[in-house]
């Protein structure tokens, strides 16, 4: 089931904070009718052109608070000023971007823990696939992924395709001269003129798969963004090596296989997300379920 979303007004919140995060800022506030901290993703700026407002704005209109554990759900829109905002609960324990790549807080982390929150995102797309009409998230990346207070994975930002197609063609544009490092972690059909699709939330699914269990960005350090892109289209993608991955864990090269069939350059070769989720949880399974909980805690 779907609902449409309540208007947030400005005086409905209080406590404006803004907090870093892997992908730029984000506003924390408190709803006093709602009692609760609130994530507020502001979706326009002074730079927003004329189109991309209209856009915005017809994307909008059809956004709906979907019901599922793994999605985070949209709780109102936020307007104010001539801004624009996503509401959605605070997620205290972060994002996945800040979990893999802050090494100085989580030196060491489970690899059970890891495999869970990639059933968990597979699991969220699987939702999002199976609606009806089928919904594309567009953007799936660890920034993406925020965490509950049990680890648990749920997925935002989806939505506003429309929107997000006008800024891609932009930021294509002038991928050198912004903070474009997001376009990575699409597929070589959606960098060349494509549309979204499921097998492109697929790819990115691979890419998050490589970077959650590396803890490295793709291509880091690899001469310019551009250059980059240009070599995702000719089927460059970042290298698979034994030590991102235990030596010793169980089924280890259907994981990898996993990996390099989500990213594949050709679409209709990537599997589909209820095999992605089958062999994760059967990843799962492997691991040690009574240490579970007990592992994770002492690393965390």
């Amino acid at each position: 089931m779907a609902k449409s979303l309540p208007v947030v007004a400005q005086e409905d919140v209080d406590s404006f904070t803004l907090t870093r995060t892997g992908s730029g800022f984000a506003l924390k506030a408190f709803h006093i009718s709602w009692n609760t901290h609130i994530s507020v993703k502001l979706l326009t700026s002074q730079d927003t052109t004329g189109r991309e407002w209209k856009l915005l704005l017809q994307d909008i209109a059809s956004v709906r608070c979907y019901e599922s554990e793994r999605l985070l759900p949209s709780l109102g829109i936020y307007q104010y000023h001539g801004l624009v905002g996503i509401v959605t609960e605070w997620m205290n324990n972060g994002s996945l971007h800040s979990l893999i790549h802050e090494h100085q807080l989580y030196p060491e982390l489970p690899f059970p823990l890891l495999i869970r929150i990639l059933s968990d995102v597979a699991e969220g797309l699987h939702h999002l696939h199976s609606l009806k009409p089928a919904f594309c998230h567009g953007s799936l990346k660890p920034s993406n992924v925020l965490l509950d207070m049990q680890y648990r994975a749920k997925i935002s930002d989806y939505g506003l395709i429309n929107w997000r197609s006008q800024q891609l063609r932009s930021d294509l544009q002038n991928c050198n001269r912004r903070n474009c490092q997001y376009l990575v972690y699409l597929p070589p059909e959606i960098l060349e003129g494509g549309l979204p699709s499921r097998e492109g939330d697929i790819y990115s699914f691979g890419m998050l798969c490589w970077e959650s269990l590396s803890r490295q960005k793709p291509f880091e350090g690899q001469t310019t963004l551009l250059e980059v892109l240009t070599g995702i289209c000719s089927s460059l993608r970042p290298g698979i090596s034994e030590k991102f991955i235990p030596s010793n864990l169980p089924e280890r090269n259907r994981l990898l296989d996993l990996i390099t069939l989500c990213w594949h350059q050709e679409p209709d070769y990537r599997p589909c997300i209820p095999g992605n989720i089958q062999d994760l949880i059967s990843l799962i399974s492997l691991c040690n379920g009574d240490s579970f909980s007990g592992n994770i805690a002492l690393a965390l």
